[in-house]
């Protein structure tokens, strides 16, 4: 609503400028004043939507009032003009269709009004521009729209992509969720019959079996009988009364009356008079404890504790089979990782697919929550991080900072190829950098592990997983990701001696520029591609002038130096999706598609331009260098591939023939002129032998 009023403000200052020639000065200084202040608020400059939008209606219509006023002020109609550019750019922006025609009705009636003589022909002009601008801010909505649709395509693929992987992750883990589930039903199974059997047979207050866990040094509640209510059920007690003298005696023990410690595991303690334990420890080491405790006093014989240690030895034997499966299970998942690692690793040959299998891999034996690759590059001495494994999603795929240790944890497990982990790293390492101080990570992820790739001392780079869950990277899992890193590594120095072989294969030494088999392979592609969607394609064929005098005024190395300096020259003045080609000698070859000849020309023409005022030293002497340039485009002048060659060879064979330095484009007189060439070439040959 503001917006609307401030316009229409707008309007009726011009409109009273207009009318009264004493107040135009006022009236122009006014909207001027307007103007200036849309130009400096922030929704002009910060993408916001409808605000921005009509924000920048806004500044335009007032730009082309200040032009009508300044028509009057200054009586000259050729203020007119800036009418055209001023509605190509609303068009052309897609703010509003509305406004522009308000623009052709605006500049219709004021031209009525101040020149009417010229009223006719400039509402001609000015409709004929609008009709234009109309027309081709058509035709780029239809393709912006056509590349949107491509892009849906696109997007619903990948998420279907996506969902599959998703779905094949999850049904992995259900397994192992469901063995773990299965096999712990069994322990508890097990624990619980041998509890019954001794609550049974010495019927006591309380009959229980604890696990120590050494690390945290706990013990974990496995199996219970008890006729107390008020018994502690929890999983966990802690190494303290009853427990803390078991831990420090790890022997078989009666205890009776006041000698008994405080019993922790009850809630609120009866009256306990006698108490019997039997912990179970194999080569002085404590894995667990059973315990019997009794409301009256009771003496146990030699053969009763026996008996009990008897069966206590069957625990034992439980909690080492159970352990035993489990190491069995995770033995087996480790070799069917490694299989499907290594399988799928000889199976990835480029360095992409190698990074892309190495995370997969990774999430299928931890389910991490981000990760990305880092790797090493010895000629500079920097880490550049080159993929992540959720579509780039903290934004940091192609930084790149220095192997200096100090500045980071990952350059210092490249740096040294020593694992990293850390848990609790919210809290503890929140103030360290993962790469460099200049590069950062959200500080949401409690689990971090890093892993150096290298193959015997050559460094390759690293790969960090993170998870959001602490203590998440277990020893084993560690341990079979660790394993995996190492079979990654040789896969990356293969994927990357092969690209190095291929490198070899396919460009030229000297320039660094494709040789010429990749160009005849790279210009039969485009060809297709051009031939399937009705699209044009342009190619150059280039020649330096008086290159053989190059290099037997300045010598060969010259010749190199020229040579290479034209092949940057050529890339740098080429679209990316061009291709610049070493044909052969000193001839240089272009392929351009999307192009027409009419374009691929003027193309030549600049770059002709800018190498005649290049200047190059060799040791300290400036070397002139031109070239000559011949043209021929699909589908205008050729169809097959051979043909297009061959003609703009004829248009390079042209342009060196008429003086050099100068661009030629194929026509069919070119073809006449060879051949007659070619016919007196022929005739003074036999001249000369007859």
């Amino acid at each position: 609503m503001i917006h609307m009023i401030r316009i229409v403000i707008a309007f009726v200052a011009a409109t009273f400028g207009s009318i009264y020639v004493e107040y135009q000065g006022f009236a122009l200084f006014f909207l001027c004043g307007i103007w200036v202040w849309n130009l400096f608020q922030k929704d002009l400059k910060i993408s916001q939507g409808n605000k921005q939008r009509r924000r920048k209606i806004e500044v335009f219509i007032l730009l082309q009032l200040i032009v009508l006023l300044c028509v009057d002020v200054f009586s000259s109609y050729y203020f007119y003009l800036l009418f055209f550019p001023i509605t190509g750019a609303i068009l052309l922006l897609r703010m509003s269709w509305f406004w522009a025609f308000v623009n052709f009705v605006l500049c219709g009636i004021h031209l009525r009004w101040l020149y009417p003589e010229y009223w006719v022909v400039g509402t001609l002009v000015f409709g004929m521009w609008l009709v234009f601008s109309v027309s081709v801010t058509y035709m780029n909505r239809k393709k912006i729209e056509m590349l949107g649709k491509k892009l849906a395509v696109f997007e619903r693929e990948s998420r279907k992509y996506l969902q599959d992987t998703e779905k094949e992750l999850v049904g992995v883990e259900q397994q192992r969720m469901a063995q773990a589930t299965q096999r712990i039903g069994q322990e508890k199974e097990q624990f619980y019959n041998l509890t019954q059997v001794l609550f049974e047979i010495f019927v006591p207050h309380t009959c229980s079996f604890y696990v120590f866990d050494a690390v945290e040094e706990t013990f974990l509640l496995k199996s219970f009988q008890s006729a107390d209510p008020s018994f502690e059920e929890h999983h966990m007690m802690p190494n303290e009364g009853i427990f803390r003298l078991i831990s420090s005696q790890k022997k078989t023990m009666q205890i009776h009356e006041n000698a008994i410690p405080e019993l922790i595991y009850y809630k609120n303690a009866p009256d306990i008079k006698s108490i019997l334990v039997c912990p179970l420890v194999k080569d002085d080491r404590l894995y667990g404890v059973m315990m019997m405790d009794h409301l009256e006093v009771k003496h146990y014989t030699g053969q009763e504790i026996s008996i009990v240690e008897r069966i206590c030895s069957q625990f034992y034997h439980v909690i080492s089979d159970s352990k035993t499966l489990a190491q069995f299970e995770h033995l087996k998942q480790e070799f069917s990782s490694f299989y499907q690692a290594s399988s799928a690793l000889n199976h990835a040959f480029r360095l992409q697919e190698v990074l892309e299998t190495l995370l997969h891999m990774a999430k299928s034996i931890a389910l991490y929550d981000w990760g990305c690759v880092v790797l090493y590059n010895q000629d500079v001495d920097k880490n550049m991080i080159v993929l992540d494994s959720n579509q780039d999603q903290h934004q940091l795929v192609g930084k790149t900072f220095r192997l200096e240790y100090q500045k980071g944890s990952v350059s210092w497990s490249i740096d040294q190829m020593k694992p990293l982990h850390y848990n609790n790293f919210i809290q503890k390492h929140r103030h360290s950098s993962l790469f460099h101080q200049k590069i950062k990570v959200p500080n949401i992820y409690e689990s971090v592990l890093i892993l150096p790739l290298y193959a015997k001392d050559e460094k390759i780079g690293a790969i960090l997983l993170m998870s959001e869950k602490n203590f998440f990277f277990t020893r084993i899992i560690q341990n079979m990701l660790e394993v995996l890193a190492f079979q990654a590594s040789i896969a990356i120095k293969n994927a990357i001696s092969v690209g190095y072989l291929e490198k070899l294969a396919t460009t030229d030494g000297l320039t660094n520029l494709v040789n010429h088999r990749t160009f005849q392979e790279e210009l039969s592609k485009e060809l297709l591609r051009c031939k399937r969607y009705g699209h044009d394609l342009s190619m150059m064929l280039i020649d330096l002038d008086h290159f053989k005098k190059i290099n037997d005024e300045y010598g060969h190395p010259a010749g190199d130096f020229i040579l290479k300096n034209t092949a940057m020259f050529l890339q740098e003045q080429v679209r990316t999706t061009d291709l610049v080609a070493r044909y052969g000698g000193e001839e240089f070859a272009i392929i351009l598609p999307n192009t027409s000849s009419d374009a691929a020309k003027k193309l030549a023409k600049r770059m002709i331009e800018k190498i005649g005022q290049s200047q190059w030293k060799y040791n300290q002497i400036l070397i002139p260098v031109t070239f000559s340039i011949g043209i021929a485009s699909f589908p205008e002048h050729a169809q097959e591939q051979p043909v297009l060659i061959e003609h703009a060879d004829q248009a390079l064979y042209h342009a060196k023939n008429n003086g050099r330095n100068q661009v030629f484009v194929f026509e069919k007189s070119m073809a006449i002129s060879d051949l007659i060439n070619k016919e007196n070439e022929m005739v003074q040959k036999l001249e000369q032998q007859m």
